[in-house]
């Protein structure tokens, strides 16, 4: 490796002092040579004096020392600069000359090892320390060299993992071959790839048993070579949950993997994610007990913390088209240890009103599928017309992911009737359907997310309707969070579409006004006192 070459280091400086000390005092000795030892005199008292002054700049307390890196690409930069930073970090305060001219002396063999992770061997150094009005000044301008290339790479892996697609999807990336740069990092980066692949995929006995990099400075290349060893895959023991008041046998139910298949940890995760989901947890916690380990089986313990059985909420506000208006309702989530839950919702303003109930029966995968079956009766009194509704129905909720599907049968008992036409009595049996997309940061606290809903529904008279007709809305919500300003803009939109022959024919609870209208309202949600409180535009 070549030498790295910096000028006026602190060891060159001392050196030359000594050697012309030496030096003077043989030409003392001699009677010849008087006129050379005149000059070297001058240079001796000189250098002299340059040390007197470094100590008396060194005695000037709470100076400063700046470094300035030139000649390199942001990533290696910023290591360099990174290095240096740390080792000026630890030099004693206030700096004096001495440790400053040691820093400057060690310099260039720390830019030399900074530089090494991106494969730069043959780097040159050309530094100047200065002295400014606030201390010294270390620049260093460099020259990386050309990059060391990585010549060859062999990687085996051994045990049962080496027939694992998995491991061999890993390997086709190549994100180390031959004919690259040398980067470090991205030798470290597969290493750790390695190490969680076999988590994920149950080889917890896993060892890296060899790992290195032969550099060959002579011919300027890096050989690698890597032998992982999976060891066995383990599988799914039995299954045992924390203290809970739902019957074990349901919970199973949340469980996406079974007994005896192999270790996955997307199946533990979907499980995870189930049970969060299904509002009955606040939190669910799942491991792998590997001490209690047998036959190559790992017994899983889940842990729970349940929410609160009931739920309170109370809403008070008012809007433009409805004046002031109010909202009361509960949950209670405990009916039984199966998960059957109860809601219930009223809401009520000067012109409106509507009362709603639903019981929950939760699916063969709980954390995905729910049944529910409900009803609710409302009064509508608006400028376009008057109404008051029955309804009633089930409907099933399907979520994969971030959607949530719920298929439904609803019947429908209105009377009503529109400005200028006469009192209207109708009865509609009618599927309906809606699809909703939700994406939040976080749930817990959100700055951004996307809230889409498609709902579609259509009645036929063949089908004990009396009338036909079919729907489809569309609606949007959006929010987005500047983070420095701390502020929040909220967008939403909703677009629909009725075909009908006769409007008037349509039940006013299904019919589609246009407007803006303007609100303001503060819901409390709690389980026995108050834990939310937000504003909203209706």
């Amino acid at each position: 490796m070549e030498l790295i070459e910096a000028r006026a280091t602190a060891s060159a400086f001392y050196n030359r002092i000594a050697h012309t000390f030496k030096r003077e005092m043989h030409l003392n000795r001699t009677a010849h040579f008087h006129g050379k030892m005149k000059h070297r005199m001058i240079r001796y008292w000189l250098c002299c004096g340059m040390l007197c002054l470094s100590w008396s700049a060194g005695a000037v307390q709470h100076r400063t020392l700046d470094i300035q890196v030139l000649g390199l690409t942001k990533k290696p930069q910023k290591n360099v600069e990174l290095v240096l930073q740390n080792a000026r970090n630890r030099l004693n305060h206030p700096l004096t000359q001495l440790e400053v001219l040691h820093f400057y002396d060690q310099a260039p063999r720390m830019i030399q090892n900074a530089l090494a992770p991106y494969g730069f061997f043959r780097s040159h150094v050309h530094a100047q320390l200065t002295n400014t009005h606030r201390g010294w000044l270390a620049q260093f301008s460099i020259q990386p060299g050309p990059p060391l290339r990585i010549a060859s790479v062999q990687i085996q892996i051994q045990g049962t993992g080496k027939t694992d697609p998995a491991f061999q999807q890993l390997l086709s990336r190549q994100l180390i071959k031959a004919g690259d740069v040398l980067h470090t990092e991205q030798y470290e980066t597969f290493k750790t790839e390695l190490y969680n692949l076999a988590t994920q995929r149950g080889y917890f006995n896993a060892t890296l048993k060899r790992s290195n990099i032969f550099i060959d400075l002579k011919k300027y290349h890096a050989n690698i070579i890597i032998v992982y060893d999976t060891g066995p895959r383990f599988r799914f023991g039995e299954t045992t949950f924390s203290l809970s008041p739902f019957h074990q046998r349901f919970l199973k139910r949340f469980l996406q993997y079974k007994a005896g298949e192999y270790y996955d940890v997307k199946k533990v995760e979907e499980t995870q994610s189930g049970l969060v989901a299904s509002q009955f947890f606040n939190q669910a916690l799942i491991e792998p007990i590997l001490k209690k380990a047998k036959n190559n089986k790992v017994p899983m313990l889940i842990s729970l913390l349940p929410r609160q059985a009931k739920e309170y909420v109370v809403g008070v506000g008012y809007g433009t088209d409805t004046g002031v208006r109010g909202t009361v309702g509960v949950t209670l989530r405990r009916l039984n240890g199966w998960g059957h839950h109860f809601q219930t919702l009223l809401r009520g303003s000067q012109d409106n009103g509507n009362l709603s109930v639903k019981y929950f029966i939760p699916g063969k995968n709980p954390g995905r599928d729910l049944l529910g079956i409900g009803g609710s009766a409302s009064s509508i009194r608006q400028p376009t017309g008057n109404g008051k509704s029955f309804q009633l129905g089930p409907d099933y909720t399907i979520t994969l992911g971030r959607w949530k599907n719920t298929f439904g049968l609803s019947y429908l008992n209105e009377t009503y009737n529109i400005i200028r036409l006469p009192h209207t009595s109708t009865q509609l049996v009618y599927p309906n359907a809606a699809f909703r997309y939700l994406y939040l940061d976080n749930a817990a606290q959100t700055n951004n997310g996307l809230h889409f809903r498609v709902q579609v529904a259509g009645a036929n008279q063949s089908l004990l309707s009396e009338t036909n007709f079919f729907q489809i809305i569309t609606s949007l919500k959006t929010l987005y969070t500047f983070e420095k300003t701390h502020t929040r803009f909220l967008f939403r939109t909703k677009v629909g579409h009725t075909e009908i022959n006769n409007l008037a024919q349509l039940p006013l609870s299904l019919q589609l006004f246009s407007g803006v209208p303007l609100a303001c309202a503060v819901m409390v949600t709690t389980p026995w006192v108050p834990v939310a409180i937000y504003l909203k535009e209706a």
